[in-house]
């Protein structure tokens, strides 16, 4: 049987028929690729986006890190070399001790703390070697200094502080004990952190390097960095520092 010829076209050529089929479903298959070309292009524009998000939002948190590192930087400036090193002594004699608030003020205050850390750490509990008072005596219950031999010690009862369950410590806080200069930088990132929560931020404080840093919701420590001022102490910071009228 002889094959069936289309009509002629505008330029006088004619088609045949299984030819012309052959063409429309080699343009299908063309179109179908390029549609799978858009699909794939418009999935990787998605991905390009979100990074340059992601990198837009790195920008911004590394120029605040600058913009406080310069502030550091005028502080350093600020202070003689000799308050450097006093500063830097006072904290690491204070990485040995511990502050109690919320201790009812007695005569037993070794006995009652001795209680406390045995509550904490029974199979390995520290000896404190000294307990005082902070400020005078007055109607409210001072803060409790306790001393130990080695800093190790003092992180291990602070790391387990949360465990404090016995019902007549249930108002007893334990804490870091600071310098007057680092509680004046705790009480500034925290009205820093206080503001930009309010304003829809999503944010935590953790330390870095020891140093109290606002940093996103989302971030994730690199292994370089120190988690807090104490390994394995609170990986997130949530206790306030307590304000107290003694510049001890």
């Amino acid at each position: 049987m002889a094959q069936q010829a289309s009509e002629p076209n505008s330029s006088g050529v004619s088609f045949q028929e299984p030819h012309f089929q052959l063409l429309m479903s080699q343009l299908s298959i063309l179109t179908n690729g390029m549609n799978d070309v858009r699909a794939l292009l418009t999935e990787q524009t998605k991905k390009i986006d979100g990074c340059i998000a992601n990198v837009t939002n790195l920008k911004q948190e590394n120029d605040k890190l600058q913009s406080k590192v310069k502030d550091l930087e005028k502080k350093l400036d600020g202070m003689s070399a000799s308050n450097i090193y006093a500063e830097f002594a006072a904290r690491n004699l204070r990485e040995k001790n511990i502050i109690i608030y919320g201790l009812d003020e007695s005569s037993d205050d070794l006995i009652n703390v001795s209680v406390i850390l045995t509550e904490l750490n029974p199979s390995n509990t520290p000896k404190p070697s000294k307990v005082t008072r902070l400020g005078k005596p007055s109607s409210q219950k001072r803060p409790l200094k306790v001393e130990f031999s080695c800093r190790e010690e003092a992180i291990g009862i602070l790391s387990k502080k949360s465990k404090l369950s016995l019902k007549s410590f249930s108002n007893v806080k334990i804490k870091n004990d600071y310098t007057p200069k680092q509680r004046e930088e705790l009480a500034k990132i925290y009205q820093e952190f206080d503001q930009r929560k309010a304003n829809g931020e999503s944010l935590r404080i953790k330390f870095i390097f020891g140093q109290p840093t606002i940093v996103p919701g989302s971030y994730k420590r690199p292994r370089e960095e120190d988690e807090s001022p104490n390994k394995n102490v609170t990986k997130i910071v949530k206790p306030r520092p307590e304000s107290s009228k003694n510049s001890y």
